[in-house]
């Protein structure tokens, strides 16, 4: 023969407690994840804006370089264009010197164009990683 007891709890708010308690905990949880996450951001917006400074830093010599070059190029040429002999040769000479200017100024186009997409490209992959986990946090944080 079984015997069936009853057996009352003692405390009468047991079960609110205990749902009290796991909010709470789910609250402080989310809170130490919402902290880190944030952390993190910061940490990619920092990442970002290093790179966009060592591209500008970059930028900053490469502007550097082709002034220095095209003035000691037009001081050259405009001594060459000097000692030309006759009128058609200073003419020559300058056609010369104007053509190599348009080049080097086309390579210094070019290089800044491409250290800059290159930078921008590098720049958004710490922001896209973070935004990532961001994203796959929330889901995380919605779903539980």
């Amino acid at each position: 023969m079984t015997t069936k007891t009853n057996t009352k709890s003692t405390d009468p708010v047991a079960a609110v407690r205990k749902i009290v308690v796991d909010a709470v905990d789910t609250l402080n949880a989310n809170q130490e994840k919402a902290t880190a996450a944030a952390t993190a951001n910061i940490d990619a917006t920092v990442a970002a804006g290093k790179i966009i400074t060592d591209a500008a830093e970059q930028t900053g010599a490469l502007v550097k370089t082709h002034v220095t070059d095209v003035t000691e190029d037009r001081i050259a040429g405009f001594k060459k264009v000097l000692e030309a002999a006759d009128v058609e040769a200073a003419a020559k000479v300058h056609a010369d010197l104007v053509k190599a200017e348009q080049d080097k100024a086309l390579a210094f186009v070019d290089a800044v164009a491409k250290l800059t997409t290159a930078a921008i490209n590098d720049a958004f992959k710490p922001i896209q990683a973070q935004a990532a986990a961001n994203l796959e946090l929330a889901n995380k944080v919605k779903a539980a």
